[in-house]
């Protein structure tokens, strides 16, 4: 099993109560639109949208109408079944520009951008972006650059993680059309969030083990309890990327 497969994807959001892939869950989306002022009229585009909890949040917080997309089409299928009122499209973000059309007023990436091919995708969503729109990067950092020689990168199921480099993001981000305006570490929340999911996993484990099956739930308490102890030990930092088309 892998955590990004429909499965895993489907307990996470179980254990989360909530259908977020994220850190953070709400109070994240509240944190990263913190200064973001409330229009209904904006165009938004959540980019790796999972299972659609932030696009509700968004949209239903008044911050504008969310279209989101995802590669993975169960999860599409199923946040648009959950939250109808948004747009939902199945889309490979390094040629989303053929299944969406722009310009969107504000882009969003929750989680999502770390496990992006990365160059494409700051192109494609430049692209689908106005001069002046924002791009919210909330994710993983590799913030002493050792990321890819830890033990956590060595994972099977890590195998495509490509957390940025906050010293290199805003040089990176350049090159495709974007001006890094500010940059957020979010560390030590990152850690306050994971160590709080892994406490309610273990909580809720001979429930989440009846619904899953042992092996399912064992993986992913070892999964999130290893990534918890990342941001502890300093190979995985945490932060929000402001950036500007």
């Amino acid at each position: 099993m892998r955590m990004n497969s429909p499965e895993g994807k489907r307990i996470l959001a179980d254990i989360r109560a909530a259908p977020y892939a994220h850190a953070g869950e709400r109070q994240a989306v509240e944190l990263v639109l913190a200064g973001v002022a409330k229009d209904p009229g904006r165009r938004i585009l959540d980019a790796g949208c999972g299972l659609g909890g932030t696009a509700h949040d968004m949209q239903s917080g008044g911050w504008g109408t969310v279209t989101g997309f995802d590669i993975d089409e169960v999860s599409v299928a199923k946040a648009q079944d959950l939250f109808p009122h948004c747009t939902f499209v199945v889309a490979d973000v390094g040629s989303v520009t053929g299944a969406l059309r722009g310009p969107f007023d504000l882009i969003t990436c929750f989680n999502s951008f770390y496990a992006m091919p990365q160059q494409q995708a700051l192109t494609e969503l430049a692209a689908l972006a106005h001069p002046g729109t924002e791009l919210l990067i909330f994710d993983y950092t590799d913030p002493n650059r050792d990321y890819a020689a830890s033990d956590f990168a060595r994972r099977e199921d890590a195998d495509f993680w490509h957390p940025p480099c906050p010293d290199d993001f805003a040089a990176d981000a350049g090159e495709f059309g974007w001006q890094l305006a500010e940059f957020s570490d979010l560390t030590e929340r990152y850690h306050t969030w994971y160590v709080q999911l892994c406490q309610r996993a273990a909580d809720r484990y001979s429930d989440l083990t009846g619904k899953y099956g042992q092996p399912a739930i064992d993986f992913v308490c070892e999964f999130y309890c290893a990534l918890r102890d990342t941001f502890a030990d300093g190979t995985l930092g945490g932060g929000l990327f402001r950036l500007k088309r």
